[in-house]
């Protein structure tokens, strides 16, 4: 994703999401993201920590499609999870700040495999190590920046069991850290209305870009019917 997609999702995020304090960290935590970032008063975005392999929603749904959930699977294996109960088998990986997802798929995978876990269980045990890796991310951001005010968006971030989850664990281990959520609307992966955030030279590019390719498919239209 780039620097003006990634600018445009926080921003919609911060929409009716509670959050007035700047600068703040933003997590997008998605198929296609896991980044945590700070967003200054200047609405300037710095990359402070990621994975280095899988992104969070990616491991998601290869779990889930491996227990023959639809894909995507992210909504499935989160009821599936709400009928488990995890036990933190998949433990945290870190490397210099950064996370690693590539290890706990292969251990998810092999009890499915192996068939001697419940599925419940293991959709239970993603979604507790993507909540612990995610809260290890944001309190490492937190205590470089100073900053702990975090507002959290994506597709995996749009899950309730995930929000209720995190906010339980923040509060339980005294994390300090202040935690707000965008609305579904905006906080999904194909979230309507992003578009509208874009910063202006590029929400122009766009919106230019769109009706010259309407004008060239009207013209060509056009032309084809002439012909005929």
């Amino acid at each position: 994703m780039n620097k003006n997609e990634l600018t445009a999702r926080v921003r919609a995020a911060l929409e009716d999401s509670g959050l007035t304090a700047s600068p703040y960290l933003a997590l997008h935590l998605s198929g296609g993201t896991t980044e945590v970032l700070l967003m200054d008063r200047e609405e300037r975005l710095t990359l402070l920590a990621g994975t280095r392999d899988l992104h969070a929603g990616q491991l998601i749904d290869r779990v889930g499609v491996a227990l023959g959930l639809p894909f995507p699977a992210g909504p499935s294996l989160e009821k599936l999870a709400m009928t488990g109960a995890a036990q933190s088998l998949l433990p945290v990986s870190m490397e210099d700040g950064d996370c690693h997802f590539s290890g706990a798929e292969a251990r998810a995978m092999q009890w499915i495999q192996a068939g001697d876990m419940p599925a419940p269980q293991i959709a239970a045990e993603v979604f507790s190590l993507v909540e612990r890796t995610v809260l290890r991310l944001l309190t490492a951001a937190a205590d470089k920046t100073g900053v702990r005010d975090a507002l959290l968006t994506g597709g995996v971030a749009s899950s309730q069991l995930f929000r209720d989850q995190i906010c339980a664990i923040n509060q339980k281990r005294r994390l300090g850290l202040r935690l707000y959520f965008g609305q579904r609307q905006y906080a999904g992966d194909n979230a309507a209305g992003v578009f509208f955030f874009y910063p202006t030279p590029m929400f122009v590019s766009l919106v230019t870009h769109g009706l010259q390719a309407v004008a060239i498919s009207l013209c060509a239209h056009r032309m084809m019917k002439e012909k005929l």
